[in-house]
């Protein structure tokens, strides 16, 4: 995936199912070359898709808490909910 470009959905699916599946062995560290979207836009994905967050401004504050400097715009927002979605 390129940095502050919005990836396909279907990468943010799989981002989130690997996610998940390494979870079931411990903590599990997410992380890109800059760490300004797609790190971020992985999490998200996970956050919604596991329920652990209920809204994507709410994975996205629970992110930004953590890492201020993310940027996640409308277009990669909608990608995120279209992952979401046929997800589900």
């Amino acid at each position: 995936m390129l940095d502050l470009v919005p990836p396909p959905a279907a990468q943010l699916r799989d981002a989130a199912v690997a996610i998940a599946h390494a979870r079931a062995e411990g903590p599990v560290l997410v992380c890109c070359a800059l760490g300004y979207s797609r790190s971020a836009a992985a999490v998200a994905t996970w956050l919604l898709t596991s329920h652990t967050a209920n809204t994507i401004h709410e994975a996205i504050d629970m992110i930004r808490r953590a890492r201020p400097q993310i940027v996640i715009d409308a277009a990669l927002s909608s990608v995120i909910a279209t992952a979401v979605e046929e997800r589900s």
